[in-house]
């Protein structure tokens, strides 16, 4: 995970536009449907007691993009990969 923040720093890709569109939408509109399906399932099974569900999601999240992320030469590719039109999704 180091390296996609070194990453997020290398192209000054502001941090808090991820954090917006993971956690604002909650995670709906970073997914594909199906699975942010399954994620507003976790938030109503554990309700809002469990914070912990949107740290892990995002780290799952990030780690199966991490090799993708770390590509990135410029922050439209970011925008690309963080799609979620993303196939590696």
């Amino acid at each position: 995970m180091p390296q996609v923040i070194a990453t997020f720093e290398r192209l000054e890709y502001p941090i808090v536009n991820l954090c917006a569109r993971l956690f604002l939408s909650l995670f709906s509109h970073s997914l594909p449907e199906e699975t942010s399906l399954r994620v507003l399932d976790l938030f109503f099974l554990e309700g809002l007691q469990s914070n912990k569900i949107i740290f892990d999601v995002t780290f799952a999240y990030l780690s199966i993009l991490e090799d993708q992320i770390v590509a990135c030469v410029d922050q439209e590719d970011i925008q690309k990969v963080l799609s979620p039109n993303n196939v590696a999704l």
